[in-house]
């Protein structure tokens, strides 16, 4: 299990950032997060956790850059329960991580899928 540190601002005006942790288990991917303020990083809200099971996530990929962040990307099938992530753009989770989280990104993407594959082939099993 690689847990990877992220910042990620605000789509919508960029006032927030969000900083934390994303980690993929067997049922699905976790995400701890604190939003705080981007200017003074003082105002700071309460610990966050979101569980996401697989079986409401399409894809997950990491687009490494050369110049800047990587970024994980996580497409979803379906919202329930996800809308006190404020920086869910539309169906997708954009998340920013830094060049020195690559080889943790790299195991989170090939973890994840394997997870995610093992998990609906499981599903297709219960049918």
């Amino acid at each position: 299990m690689a847990k990877v540190q992220f910042r990620t601002d605000d789509p919508k005006l960029g006032l927030t950032q969000a900083i934390g942790f994303i980690w993929e288990e067997r049922d699905g991917i976790h995400i701890e997060y604190q939003v705080s303020d981007n200017i003074l990083n003082v105002l700071k809200s309460d610990l966050k956790n979101v569980f996401i099971p697989y079986a409401q996530i399409e894809d997950i990929v990491y687009k490494k850059s050369w110049l800047s962040k990587g970024k994980i990307i996580i497409s979803l099938s379906s919202l329930k329960g996800l809308d006190k992530i404020m920086f869910l753009e539309t169906t997708t989770l954009k998340i920013s991580v830094k060049r020195d989280q690559k080889s943790k990104c790299l195991e989170f993407e090939a973890n994840a899928n394997l997870s995610m594959s093992s998990d609906r082939v499981a599903q297709l099993d219960l049918l």
